[in-house]
């Protein structure tokens, strides 16, 4: 937890000292994940690398917080909620943090060259300095068919594809009543997310971006549904 309002700082510092650590074992075990990730996921090797990920995942090799469907806190037995963050951990976030505006930079290289072929972003948007992009998100129609296509290529991952992250019905257990918030929910039925991360071999995806811009698939403000 980062927190800039100094108000709240006295709170998280009693919660902290209150939490436990991660054991051991379980702290291990997402180390080792993280570094079997790096290889697993990499663009290089990823086309052979997702099915080696996902029978590791199945032997229970790979550590995941697959806790998305729990409502109350007590349901989450494979780990104490919440916890501290180990000493790994952090170290492995600190050399983030001193990488960031490399990360940035780079991302923005990225950015700039999705939108060169797709053209969802004003220039006057990408300049802006406070517009940093995790991901190049945008709208589509036939989302299944275009994930299908670049699955093959890269990890997309894909975000915000329900109103609950990782929730797909029952949403009146956490207090949601479907129809509420249209315009959330048909973000969430098109939204598609192309990575920015520094291994993306993004240049590769030249074929599908242009192949994707010429289907008439991507929604605008102009060419909606």
């Amino acid at each position: 937890v980062s927190v800039n309002n100094a108000a709240y700082v006295d709170e998280f510092e009693k919660l902290y000292l209150q939490i436990p650590f991660l054991d051991t074992s379980m702290t291990k075990k997402i180390a080792k994940t993280f570094i079997l990730n790096l290889i697993t996921l990499n663009p290089y090797v990823y086309w052979i690398g997702k099915f080696i990920n996902a029978v590791l995942s199945k032997l229970n090799v790979l550590a995941y917080f697959l806790d998305e469907q729990f409502i109350d806190k007590k349901e989450i037995t494979a780990y104490p909620y919440p916890a501290k963050l180990s000493n790994i951990f952090a170290q492995i976030g600190i050399s983030q943090i001193s990488n960031l505006d490399n990360n940035l930079a780079n991302r923005n290289k990225i950015i700039k060259y999705y939108n060169g072929i797709l053209n969802i972003y004003s220039e006057k948007y990408l300049e802006n300095e406070s517009n940093l992009f995790l991901r190049y998100s945008f709208l589509i129609k036939n989302r299944d068919y275009w994930e299908k296509r670049f699955s093959n290529k890269i990890d997309l991952s894909i975000w915000f594809k329900t109103i609950a992250s990782g929730k797909n019905d029952n949403f009146e257990d956490i207090g949601y009543e479907l129809g509420t918030n249209k315009v959330s929910e048909y973000v969430c039925k098109h939204i598609f997310n192309l990575p920015t991360h520094n291994q993306l071999k993004h240049r590769e995806l030249e074929k599908l971006l242009i192949e994707l811009k010429n289907s008439g698939d991507i929604i605008t403000k102009d060419r909606i549904l």
